[in-house]
């Protein structure tokens, strides 16, 4: 038996869908690019959340710890000894 789509009859979820997509289809697609944007932003910003944690974690492993610092990070490591390295350290653990 093949599959025809005028043998099935909608959901009543689709039908739902359907008619909120003609009631507000055309004003959601006038402001898109503002809705591209705020999802971008949120996108954003979830990032920033799940990044949050590792600074802290590089400080505790490879600082307070006396562990080597990774081969990835050594340019950030020869960075933060040519600066005040107890400044930003400072800097970084009142900002966490």
């Amino acid at each position: 038996m093949q599959y025809h789509k005028s043998d099935t009859q909608p959901t009543p979820q689709q039908r739902l869908w359907h008619h909120l997509w003609k009631l507000a289809g055309a004003d959601l697609w006038q402001c898109r690019w503002l809705l591209v944007k705020a999802y971008g932003y949120a996108l954003i910003a979830v990032s920033a959340l799940v990044l949050l944690p590792w600074p802290l974690k590089l400080i505790i492993d490879h600082v307070l710890s006396g562990q080597p610092i990774p081969l990835v990070l050594a340019p950030i490591e020869t960075f933060l000894y040519r600066q005040h390295w107890l400044t930003t350290q400072t800097d970084v653990i009142v900002a966490l």
